[in-house]
């Protein structure tokens, strides 16, 4: 019981670790990235990209690249989807990337005029700083 315990502390300890996202002007062209629960909301296949290159006449500057997709899937009852990120701060000093698979599951109340969406994310995430380039 003990270690059912640490196991969930530590699942939902990640949430929590996580300092700063990447900022984009135009956030709302990927909508499982600002919010999950957004994931399948549509019946056919969503695709979207973004890319931000922040100060490029600077040395050191932020590049950041973004795919999701995302779909609702009629046999799971929700909405499927994916998000990739990856950040590149300060021409390779501080490198992030990030992949998650997230699951919408939709539930439909008083006769389908009211939906509620919850979703669930899981993910990978590497944060790598060179050292040698501070």
């Amino acid at each position: 019981m003990k270690h059912l315990i640490f196991l969930v502390v530590l699942l939902f300890s990640y949430t929590f670790l996580i300092a700063q996202d990447p900022h984009f002007s135009q956030y709302n062209t990927s909508r499982t990235y600002t919010n999950p629960a957004f994931t399948g909301t549509d019946s056919t296949l969503v695709l979207s990209t973004g890319y931000r290159s922040e100060w490029p006449n600077i040395v050191g500057g932020y590049k950041t690249f973004t795919f999701s997709a995302d779909q609702y899937v009629r046999f799971l009852g929700g909405g499927l989807g994916i998000n990739i990120l990856s950040d590149n701060a300060g021409n390779g000093t501080l490198i992030t990337n990030k992949i998650d698979i997230t699951y919408a599951p939709h539930f439909e109340l008083f006769k389908h005029k009211l939906v509620i969406q919850p979703a669930l994310s899981a993910g990978l995430f590497q944060k790598s700083l060179d050292w040698s380039k501070l």
